[in-house]
């Protein structure tokens, strides 16, 4: 959400002053040893959100305020700023939910978001942005009294290179070496590594082949039974830093991402960076910008068959990767860099504005 947020106001300058704050800019807690007073004093204490608001709204006077992540206090602090005619953008993530690897608590956390808290997020912003076409109308079409009006669309840019040194290292070329698939990422149910276990093990015994699994979370079974008997399979089960990243995607040829849903993913503009193309599957808003051919491959979800024949076909064309990749960067460049995707905001600010000022003087 850092880089998201530092993306996006790197954008805006050339338009506008844009600022990235956090609560801990304006009220920094002061952390007890237990987590229950944390949780009751800060995290879910609509006091401590109102209060974040007023502050805000005197340090800073701000035209508009742009949330880009959730958080649990996010209704009294909505609500607060639109007590004092502060307009707000929403930015929609995750317009809707998939599978994770939840406590109770988290499942009926989850509920109260998608049943209670969005729809009355909603009616407090001022503007809902979500970065799939698909889904804005089909938000639309579920919620037909926000009309067109309040609900607008700009995709998922890609990282500044000068936040994640984009500048991929050198490797071996991969007629020098086998060729790499990288699957990168928080690891959750939803992301398809059991897909992607059985894809592999159907193309195991093709020569020059290698497979990368890295990131934090709990590897389902599939992949640490694959991981026990095959040399070609190396897994980094922790998160990975910023400083990281670049020698991990030097060791990569194709991304891939077998997720069995999704609503976007900011791992694709990231794998573009790095000049690497993604095999992805066809959910949600990864086919608007998975260009299936050029870009990369688009498989049928669920589907390890499938998931197989696209890494197979990379394997029999090396230079497949490089041409796609190629064509992934051009990509980035035209369609997905920050500054034109902060132009779309930036014209939905000016719009809320003048309709602010419209109504003031009416």
């Amino acid at each position: 959400m850092a880089h998201y947020a530092n993306g996006l106001a790197s954008g805006l300058q050339p338009f506008c002053k844009a600022v990235v704050r956090t609560p801990f800019d304006y009220i920094k807690p002061h952390y007890a040893s237990s987590h229950l007073v944390r949780a009751v004093t800060y995290k879910y204490n609509p006091l401590y959100y109102i209060a974040l608001a007023l502050v805000l709204s005197k340090k800073d006077r701000p035209d508009v305020v742009h949330v880009t992540s959730m958080s649990s206090g996010l209704l009294p602090f909505l609500a607060t700023l639109r007590t004092l005619s502060i307009s707000t953008v929403y930015t929609v993530h995750d317009p809707e939910p998939h599978e994770e690897d939840d406590t109770h608590w988290g499942r009926l956390m989850k509920l109260c978001h998608y049943k209670i808290e969005i729809p009355i997020i909603f009616r407090l912003s001022t503007k809902i942005h979500l970065h799939s076409r698909s889904f804005a109308n089909r938000l639309l079409f579920q919620c037909l009294r926000m009309a067109d009006r309040k609900i607008y669309f700009a995709q998922h840019g890609g990282f500044p290179p000068k936040d994640l040194n984009a500048n991929r290292p050198k490797g071996a070329s991969p007629l020098q070496r086998p060729l790499t698939f990288l699957f990168f990422g928080r690891i959750q149910p939803y992301k398809g590594l059991q897909i992607l276990a059985r894809a592999f093990q159907l193309i195991e015994q093709t020569r020059n082949l290698r497979l990368i699994v890295a990131g934090e979370g709990r590897l389902p079974g599939e992949i640490l039974q694959m991981y026990q008997r095959s040399p070609n399979l190396h897994i980094i089960n922790r998160f990975l830093s910023d400083d990281e990243i670049p020698n991990l995607m030097s060791q990569a040829d194709v991304v891939i991402l077998p997720y069995t849903s999704a609503t976007q993913s900011g791992v694709i503009p990231l794998a573009y960076a790095f000049g690497l193309p993604v095999i992805c599957t066809r959910v949600g808003a990864l086919p608007e910008i998975v260009l299936d051919g050029q870009t990369g491959v688009l498989v049928q979800p669920s589907n390890a068959e499938d998931l197989a024949d696209a890494m197979l076909r990379f394997l029999s064309n090396p230079s497949l990767a490089a041409r796609m990749g190629s064509q992934a960067q051009d990509f980035l460049r035209t369609h997905l860099q920050w500054q034109s995707i902060a132009q779309i905001h930036y014209q939905q600010y000016l719009n809320i504005l003048n309709q602010k000022a419209f109504a003031h003087v009416g």
